[in-house]
Order: C-alpha cells, then sequence, then structure tokens
C-alpha cells in the first residue's frame, strides 16, 4: 500500500497509480472501494464526480460521526491520477441484504433493525447540513418525463410541506447498513440532508420496494415476496414510533417519487411516474 501512498503527491506516472490499488472490495455507481492501511479503506469516486463531491460527503461524514450516530470514522483525503477519495474506517460485517441472503427468516428482525436505527438518526438535528426541500425541488426540477403540470404539482406540493431539521441519510436502505461487532453502522453519507423524517422514509419505502433489480438476480419473485414482507414490516415498525398524518405522507411518497426520476434509473421511469401522480391524486 506505500505504492499508493506514494502516488497521493505525485511519485507514480498516472498510469500505474491505480493499479497499485488491487483489486476493488466494493463496487458502486459512484465510487470505489479498495483497501487502504491500518485498517482503513479507501472510497474512490468515478471520474465524472469532482473534487468538491469527495470534499461534501467528507464534511458530512464528519459531522454525522461527531454527532455520535452510528456511522464509520472519516480520516484524509487523496487523490489518485485523476479520481478523488476519501479514506475511512474499515467497517467489518454484512449488509442487511447479505444477511437475508443468507437468513431469510431472519426479515423481521432486519425490519426491525432498519425501523430502529432510522428512527435513532432522525431524533438527531445538525444545523451544518444542507435542507433536503432544496434537493428535492432541484431533482423535480431537471427529472426527465414529467408533464409541466405535474412538475408544478409537485413543486407546490413540496413548498407546503413542512420543512423538518432532522438528520436524514437520503439513501438508507438494507444495502448501506452493515452488521458489526459494535452494532449496526450505516454507511454512504453523500446524499445526507437536515428535514423532515417523513420524506426520508418515503424515499427508503421506494428503495425497498421500488428499484428496479439487476436483470441477472436469482429468483426474482422470490427476492420481490421477501421485499414486499420487509417493506410492509418496516413501515409498520417505523410508524409505530412515528405515526404519521396520512394526508402528508401521501405528499411526501408522490414528491420523492418525482425526485427520483431524476436519477434515470433504467427500469422504473413507469412505476415512479405513477407514484408521483397517485400521490398527487391524479
Amino acid at each position: 500500500m506505500a505504492a499508493a501512498r506514494a502516488s497521493i503527491i505525485g511519485l507514480m506516472e498516472p498510469a500505474h497509480e491505480l493499479c497499485s490499488l488491487g483489486r476493488p472490495l466494493a463496487v458502486g455507481r459512484t465510487a470505489e472501494i479498495f483497501r487502504w492501511e491500518d485498517g482503513r479503506v479507501l472510497k474512490l469516486f468515478r471520474r465524472e464526480w469532482n473534487e468538491g463531491a469527495a470534499c461534501i460527503e467528507a464534511q458530512k461524514a464528519r459531522a454525522v460521526y461527531a454527532a455520535g450516530l452510528p456511522a464509520p470514522a472519516v480520516y484524509e483525503r487523496v487523490q489518485i491520477a485523476d479520481r478523488f477519495g476519501i479514506v475511512y474506517e474499515e467497517i467489518r460485517g454484512r449488509s442487511l441484504v447479505e444477511v437475508l441472503r443468507i437468513r431469510p427468516w431472519r426479515i423481521g428482525s432486519a425490519a426491525r433493525i432498519l425501523a430502529d436505527l432510522q428512527l435513532q438518526l432522525h431524533q438527531v438535528r445538525l444545523a451544518t447540513l444542507p435542507p433536503l426541500r432544496e434537493r428535492l425541488a432541484q431533482a423535480i426540477q431537471r427529472a426527465p418525463g414529467l408533464s409541466h403540470g405535474d412538475r408544478h404539482a409537485l413543486l407546490i406540493t413540496l413548498a407546503r410541506l413542512p420543512e423538518g431539521n432532522s438528520v436524514c441519510h437520503g439513501d438508507f436502505h438494507p444495502l448501506n447498513v452493515f452488521l458489526t461487532e459494535r452494532g449496526p453502522v450505516v454507511l454512504d453519507w453523500i446524499d445526507a440532508t437536515q428535514g423532515t423524517p417523513w420524506a426520508d422514509v418515503a424515499r427508503t419505502s421506494l428503495l425497498i420496494r421500488g428499484a428496479a433489480l439487476p436483470a441477472d438476480t436469482p429468483r426474482p419473485r422470490v427476492v420481490q415476496l421477501m421485499r414486499r414482507l420487509l417493506h410492509r414490516t418496516y413501515l409498520r415498525l417505523y410508524f409505530a414510533g412515528r405515526p404519521p398524518d396520512p394526508d402528508e405522507w401521501q405528499a411526501w411518497q408522490a414528491v420523492v417519487a418525482g425526485a427520483r426520476l431524476a436519477e434515470q434509473v433504467p427500469g422504473e421511469q413507469a412505476g415512479l411516474l405513477s407514484m408521483a401522480r397517485a400521490g398527487l391524486g391524479r
């Protein structure tokens, strides 16, 4: 790993820098995870993500960790070739998705972990986080597939909903929750904001039940059945701790579905449009 460290200060040619990291431990849409040194890992953003994205995530991750939330410790920011990254504490454990693949009968336990963790996050206030309302409005503005009328209705609905100042993870789902020796830990805080808890729950609800499955998913019908059960149990447990206003909950579901369209995830557009319009009563 010394070679990788040396590359940061320009002692290696760019063509060799990435090779020195070895094979990634995990690959995601925005970044790859590599083993670093001293029990740490490097989250290396893809080339289309600039230094500003790494800086913003590092600031958010440090803030939530300092607030005592179950998140990884954050170390330095680095640059390797033309890519930017953040060095984190290595979290040893399994994601809730991995746990459920091995022990599918633990759906109830997984739903309890999700609900309890999210209720814990929503009790915390962090004024340094950006406002969720602004993020959702920007997403709706650029979301393809929305008619002028639907876009206007979603923005008006969003403006009328409560602001809120709770910590909202923004991408809270079973792949981002790891079970470790010290308890559950939540990863990937790049989308963290401050806002109303219902928007964050609506986002989690959408991701659990509606995110498109990869084409090579084994036994997709069984996976969908497990998703529905996990989703139903998670919402019931969360609502038991924080009962929703039905009209407000419906409105947040519409707004979050409309904002999700901006991500242009293949296979999701029709379902998101239907959810958004149903939440608007159309």
